[in-house]
């Protein structure tokens, strides 16, 4: 399972994403919108994040008792003041005179202070509040679904968290590729491969540069869902476009071997190999393996074992 690490690669620099301040600017332009009857101006409009999302966007404002508590909030949360963040927000949350607004954008915030705090558990509960409370304007709440869903993937809720991004492609009507790759990712650990083909080829035909990771995963889906071929091609593809990346050629001559085509197999090892690029005992075994699965290559094992003996590669 060479994706296993990758996961959590991918999550954090979404989730990363999604903690880009989008979600703070959101939030301090809708308190300044309700504010407005304090002469608090010079708000700009925020820019519409998901303009075919089918949710009516609600018409929650702050209330005028918690206003001051909201600033508060948000001056502490941009100065990455999490602790406090936290601890303003839950005042918030717990005060008879907020309104559920008022709520929804505590929890929002203390969402995020909670991430950066390394509460994950806390994160997920602040966010689903926010969610279930359905105050936040469509950037905020999709941005908040979008971020829960990340979170409980990476804690392995899959279940929890593949609900959650069907719902937010169902309603965002996003299509960005950096968000469907989760969604593809996703599948693929939970042993969906078939579900997660096509998920990730639309979100590398979406992207201007989908990256090569991307690719090895589908690459990885079509092998484990039978379709040998389709793994090739993918295969060659990221091979070609990377001549000298000893990993992408290993790949290509693993799934020439999965497909028995030894022989394309062992001219990319051999390819290797006349490089200097063989440098580990596994990548000796594969190409004699190779040799030994094909007719009539005897002695191109034994070289390859006394080579790899003498060079102190082999045991």
């Amino acid at each position: 399972m060479i994706f296993r690490s990758h996961k959590q690669a991918v999550l954090s620099v979404l989730i990363a994403t999604a903690l880009g301040g989008v979600v703070v600017a959101d939030a301090v332009a809708q308190s300044a919108r309700s504010a407005d009857r304090r002469g608090n101006r010079g708000s700009s409009k925020p820019e519409v994040l998901f303009p075919e999302a089918t949710r009516q966007e609600p018409n929650g404002k702050a209330s005028s008792k918690m206003s001051g508590k909201l600033q508060k909030l948000f001056e502490a949360y941009n100065k990455s003041e999490f602790e406090q963040t936290r601890a303003l927000a839950d005042e918030i949350i717990a005060a008879e005179a907020a309104n559920d607004y008022d709520k929804a954008v505590a929890n929002q915030l203390a969402s995020q202070a909670a991430y950066n705090l390394d509460d994950n558990a806390g994160a997920k509960q602040y966010l689903q509040q926010a969610l279930t409370l359905n105050q936040l304007d469509n950037n905020g709440h999709y941005q908040a679904l979008l971020m829960l869903a990340q979170l409980q993937i990476q804690d392995e809720q899959y279940a929890e968290g593949l609900a959650n991004l069907d719902k937010y492609f169902a309603e965002s009507k996003s299509n960005k590729p950096e968000e469907l790759i989760i969604k593809g990712q996703a599948l693929y650990q939970t042993e969906k491969y078939a579900e997660a083909i096509p998920v990730l080829r639309a979100a590398i035909a979406a992207s201007p540069e989908p990256k090569d990771n991307w690719n090895q995963l589908l690459m990885a889906s079509y092998a484990e869902a039978g379709q040998t071929g389709e793994a090739v091609k993918e295969a060659e593809a990221l091979a070609s476009r990377n001549p000298s990346d000893k990993k992408a050629q290993l790949n290509l001559a693993s799934m020439y071997m999965q497909a028995d085509q030894m022989d394309k197999a062992a001219a990319v090892m051999d390819k290797l190999r006349a490089s200097g690029q063989l440098t580990e005992e596994r990548e000796y075994k594969q190409l004699y393996s190779i040799y030994a699965n094909t007719e009539n290559k005897e002695r191109d094992v034994i070289a390859v074992i006394n080579e790899g003996l003498e060079k102190g590669i082999l045991k």
